[in-house]
């Protein structure tokens, strides 16, 4: 008999990126706080994988995060404490989401 699997993540995947695209981001409906706070739990978590012993299991776990919940995460933050031996290949997705949102949010300030 298999065991279930208790782990929402994929096994394996042949693409590390994951789309960003059908995420909604909920920013207009969380205050400043509850923002604030979610950040900081998501920088938290974001520690905990860093420090898994299995690597495979470490990148894994971590990709994931910084793909699907990168939108909380500061990227100069993010590349302070990942291994320093990590291709950017591997956070180009996260990177380039990143690069997007803060050009937005430059140009949205702009405007006002």
């Amino acid at each position: 008999m298999t065991p279930l699997r208790t782990s929402s993540l994929p096994k394996q995947t042949d693409d590390d990126e994951l789309s960003l695209s059908g995420l909604q981001l909920d920013e207009e409906t969380l205050d400043p706080q509850q923002l604030s706070e979610r950040r900081r739990l998501f920088f938290m978590l974001l520690r905990t994988y860093l420090a898994i012993e299995d690597e495979q299991l470490m990148l894994t776990r971590t990709l994931h995060l910084l793909n699907t919940q990168g939108y909380y995460l500061d990227a100069i933050e993010v590349l302070s404490i990942i291994p320093d031996d990590w291709p950017l290949e591997r956070l180009q997705s996260f990177l380039k989401h990143s690069l997007r949102r803060s050009l937005h949010d430059y140009r949205e300030d702009k405007w006002y």
